[in-house]
């Protein structure tokens, strides 16, 4: 075979293995779903595609789409972004995971009713939009160190206040 001939076929072999590769069902990353961690159904690809009806710690979340960036993968990171939606709530983020275990969120933006929050941190009787707008959260062994941004509310409603008897 002349010499250009073998590159077209590396070049042909692998833009087959790029398709094939491209075209991985996401229902294959189901054994890496951590445990505790629940999915009704995966669609699409492992590189861009949905997870419906997702429980987590005892939320409940409709669905979570995300579109993996190939490219950090070769820096031992995986990169993505990532849009989750339940019943009112929303959010979304640029995430960024390193090999060490550190998550990095950018572009955190995301709108939910704050009782939503009960019994996961917040006390029961809270309610009101609450509106994230986050540049940067920074996560180290499940503990947030570092967060830049603003958290609105103008509607925020508390529980009554119970009054001693006297």
């Amino acid at each position: 075979m002349a010499r250009g001939g073998k590159w077209l076929v590396a070049a042909g072999v692998l833009a087959f293995l790029l398709v094939v590769i491209g075209n991985v069902p996401a229902s294959l990353a189901v054994r890496w779903i951590p445990p505790g961690v629940t999915v009704g159904s995966l669609t699409g690809t492992v590189w861009r595609g949905e997870a419906r009806s997702v429980h987590v710690s005892g939320f409940e979340v409709a669905a979570i789409d995300w579109r993996l960036h190939p490219l950090a993968l070769l820096g031992g990171r995986i990169a993505a972004r990532v849009d989750v939606a339940s019943n009112q709530d929303r959010a979304s983020a640029d995430l960024l995971i390193g090999r060490d275990g550190r998550i990095e969120a950018h572009a955190v933006d995301a709108d939910f009713d704050a009782a939503s929050l009960t019994g996961h941190g917040l006390p029961a009787g809270w309610s009101g939009p609450l509106r994230l707008r986050l540049t940067h959260i920074l996560l180290e062994s499940g503990w947030i160190t570092a967060i830049r941004g603003a958290i609105e509310s103008g509607q925020l409603a508390g529980p009554d206040r119970v009054q001693p008897f006297l």
